[in-house]
């Protein structure tokens, strides 16, 4: 992911664009609040023959509390610059968890 953000910096430099006018944005394929979130990594690390620390720094993941989701999406902007976040999934529990639990913190709502 930061070498991909390194490839858009230099176009945009070359383009003659000013990078902090452009938004970043992600998609993130799995969102889910839980306390314990070994078994979810484990379930992907599993699926996809990746090793636990692999899976828990992806930024295709977010996983864990509320407390954890919202301290790594901070990190995660602060690193990366990326503000906007595309969630797939369709155990809506889990979205509405997300969105009340991590979301609405972050938004102030």
């Amino acid at each position: 992911m930061a070498e991909k953000i390194g490839w858009l910096r230099a176009a945009a430099e070359d383009a003659g664009r000013d990078f902090d006018d452009i938004e970043l944005n992600g998609l993130v394929f799995m969102a889910a609040v839980t306390d314990d979130p070994k078994p979810a990594y484990e379930m992907i690390a599993g699926n996809f023959g990746l090793s636990l620390e692999q899976i828990v720094d992806s930024p295709l993941l977010l996983v864990g509390s509320p407390a954890e989701l919202i301290d790594k999406l901070e990190q995660r902007r602060e690193q990366t610059g990326v503000s906007y976040l595309v969630i797939q999934g369709d155990d809506m529990a889990q979205l509405e968890l997300f969105a009340e639990h991590v979301v609405a913190p972050l938004t102030g709502r």
